[in-house]
């Protein structure tokens, strides 16, 4: 109301004409009903989680007063009353998004509700992986018919948990399918609404699940694991800056972090020698951790070869280019310690780097980033060799001073160009 008031008042002092007036009346219109239609998704899957628990812990209380025909009733109900409603929603409101999502997070839980209580009510035996098998099956279609995101989620938790259970090539097969419906989903949102809040939070849920869910394909080649997850990480940095992600900041684009993040922690584990040592003693014979390589290495490839802008943008950034001397080191290194030095050299290069692009371009969390990097390198090398305290002192003095001598360059840099 204060808004068209103070609309009619610039109208009549002949501020803004009659259909300005319109235009910006509608914009803050479609903004409210934007934040109206956020909230009442978030309340919508609260809501149908909170009924979910709620009807796990009534039955719990009630079970074992309840005949057999009761139970089965109480088992099925919620399934079906909730097939019943997603049914409504799919054919009669289909653009009900906090309908389809909160009746989506409902009917995944009531499926494995269901099926835990009529295995007990009858008695059928199973184990826990074989339970998460059937509820994947039985959940895997409501994906596409809903076209849930929060589906999408919780079928993503519940094979990472299946895989890593099971830990053979049924949960491995399980876990690669999963994954792929759920990229499909998020693939088709993308081109619908690329700045959907679902598709932001895709981006941390995602790549936390695939890290999380490469453990499964472990064996007895740790070695060749490990630059599975070098690779991994790499995808999400390059994913990350692609043109349809670099300008989303980090809460909003999850890859940006968790790609460089997840690069220096893997560099700074095979900088010291021992670990680089053990690291190039990979074994020859096809595993699942071969099968890992391939799989990431495929859409790697693709992102490198395909997105010939991104590969310009980056060949020139060591952090994402690390891969090349990585892979180089592990496949054709005979030595650790000749692959600590590379590694080394590598980590101190991308400090470098970051500190120069911070000071050319005025960019204080690039600088600050180098100078980190650069601290944690040297304080990395105080465990592989003995160094005096005086030593100690005097380099992280140096680096101390750096830190505060660069940011107030920058600083004072930018205060003259305001003037």
């Amino acid at each position: 109301m204060k808004l068209v008031n103070q609309l009619k008042e610039l109208q009549d002092e002949g501020v803004i004409t009659p259909d300005t007036a319109l235009d910006i009346s509608n914009y803050y219109q479609s903004k409210g009903d934007q934040s109206t239609s956020r909230l009442t998704v978030i309340y919508s899957v609260i809501g149908s989680v909170l009924i979910g628990l709620g009807l796990i812990l009534l039955f719990a209380h009630n079970w074992d007063g309840m005949s057999k025909t009761a139970r089965t009733f109480v088992a099925t109900a919620p399934l079906i009353i909730t097939q019943v409603f997603g049914g409504y929603f799919i054919y009669k409101k289909p653009n009900n998004l906090g309908g389809r999502e909160g009746i989506g997070a409902l009917n995944f839980i009531s499926i494995g509700l269901s099926i835990s209580l009529i295995s007990q009510t009858y008695n059928i035996p199973g184990s826990l992986d074989s339970f998460f098998f059937t509820w994947i099956l039985l959940a895997a279609p409501m994906l596409f018919l809903l076209r849930s995101s929060m589906v999408a989620f919780l079928l993503l938790s519940i094979t990472t948990c299946y895989g890593i259970m099971d830990g053979d090539l049924k949960g491995q097969l399980t876990f690669i399918a999963g994954v792929g419906l759920v990229l499909t989903h998020f693939k088709s949102l993308i081109q619908k609404s690329p700045s959907s809040n679902y598709v932001n939070l895709a981006s941390w849920i995602i790549p936390a699940a695939l890290a999380i869910g490469l453990v499964m394909f472990e064996h007895r080649n740790d070695e060749l694991l490990f630059l599975g997850y070098f690779w991994l990480f790499t995808l999400f940095t390059w994913i990350g800056n692609s043109k349809s992600w670099e300008e989303k900041s980090i809460a909003r684009n999850g890859m940006k972090l968790i790609g460089p993040l997840g690069v220096l922690t893997m560099l700074s584990m095979i900088s010291f020698d021992k670990i680089a040592e053990g690291l190039i003693k990979y074994k020859t014979d096809f595993g699942p951790e071969w099968l890992s390589l391939i799989l990431i290495g495929i859409p790697l490839i693709l992102v490198i070869t395909l997105k010939k802008g991104l590969f310009n943008k980056l060949n020139k950034d060591a952090l994402s280019m690390a891969i090349i001397p990585v892979t180089l080191v592990f496949f054709f290194s005979g030595s650790g310690v000749f692959t600590a030095i590379i590694i080394n050299a590598l980590i101190l290069l991308i400090g470098v780097q970051k500190v120069l692009t911070g000071l050319k371009d005025n960019l204080l969390g690039q600088l600050n980033l180098g100078l980190l990097i650069i601290t944690c390198l040297v304080s990395y090398r105080f465990f592989d060799h003995h160094m005096s305290f005086i030593a100690r002192g005097m380099t992280f003095l140096l680096l101390g001073a750096g830190f505060l001598g660069s940011n107030l360059w920058i600083i004072k840099k930018r205060k003259n160009e305001t003037k």
